[in-house]
């Protein structure tokens, strides 16, 4: 349970990041990009550092889920929950992020077979109320609120919330720090397709770089490999 509670804690500190990369004109795709490679080049070597050539044989279904993993919570995830930050601030994208255990327990149903007890339900409920309730502020009509923005977080929580449930279909026989490794691979290359490197080229030129350097470093360390390597632990 420890371990979870520091994950939940590093997951929410990328809004710090994704703020201060915006600050700094970072786009939401390159940026988006540059935090999973980051990530996968960091988790890649722990992997190969702990279990050697292991890492290269995996089956095709784990290959699958693994590009699956990237695309829906890595990749797609990452630019909606920036988005989300960017459009309607870190409290608000935050919460949207953490109504994940609905969609977990909808996929769970479905996919496990799981029951719906009397508690589970009464939770779930009250998981929805308090993501409506903190994010209106129980006025419907706030004008300051951007929908496009509810929608993204949203879509960070169902991706977040298919983390659990897709990890558990890869995870049966191989690593959960192998399947990670390779999840952010595919995340990069998603990203890759829809990232405007014009941008990246003029904020080279233009900005402190080191500067960027070090808070992508922090946010691929910090809000995605170190939460995911607790999370696996607990």
């Amino acid at each position: 349970m420890t371990y979870i509670f520091i994950a939940g804690i590093l997951w929410g500190i990328i809004g710090i990041f994704v703020n201060e990369l915006s600050a700094l004109g970072v786009s939401v795709q390159f940026m988006s990009f540059l935090r999973m490679s980051f990530a996968f080049l960091i988790m890649f070597t722990i992997s190969a550092i702990k279990h050697g050539k292991k890492i290269f044989i995996l089956d095709k279904r784990v290959i699958f889920l693994c590009a699956l993993l990237g695309l829906i919570c890595h990749g797609v995830f990452n630019i909606c929950y920036s988005t989300s930050i960017k459009l309607n601030g870190v409290g608000t994208a935050a919460v949207l992020m953490y109504s994940a255990p609905v969609f977990t327990a909808i996929a769970c149903k479905i996919l496990f077979h799981e029951n719906f007890s009397g508690t589970k339900i009464f939770a779930l409920i009250l998981n929805i109320l308090g993501c409506i309730l903190t994010v209106t502020g129980g006025n419907f009509a706030n004008n300051n609120i951007s929908w496009l923005g509810i929608l993204a977080g949203l879509y960070s929580g169902f991706g977040y919330g298919m983390v659990a449930v897709i990890g558990k279909l890869a995870g049966e026989k191989t690593d959960s720090m192998i399947i990670s490794a390779y999840s952010y691979l595919f995340a990069m290359i998603f990203l890759f397709v829809f990232t405007n490197f014009d941008s990246g080229i003029s904020l080279r030129i233009n900005t402190d770089f080191t500067s960027i350097f070090v808070l992508l470093y922090g946010t691929g360390q910090n809000s995605r490999c170190q939460p995911r390597a607790c999370y696996s632990l607990d």
